[in-house]
């Protein structure tokens, strides 16, 4: 699954640490981030398609 990451302050860090020379590389930067929260999906494959039908119809 793919996590949600919050970067728009660790953005400014990890340039931050770029520029300044604390950090070397963005292959660096890439060991850093650590998901912090998780998305999966519990739906079922019948169910979602129900409702995308529906979704669909009421266009």
């Amino acid at each position: 699954m793919m996590a949600m990451f919050d970067n728009r302050k660790s953005g400014a860090a990890y340039l931050a640490g770029l520029g300044s020379g604390v950090r070397g590389s963005t292959d660096e930067l890439l060991l850093l981030r650590q998901a912090q929260r998780s998305y999966k999906p519990a739906m079922g494959e019948e169910r979602r398609k129900e409702c995308l039908d529906g979704w669909s119809k009421s266009k």
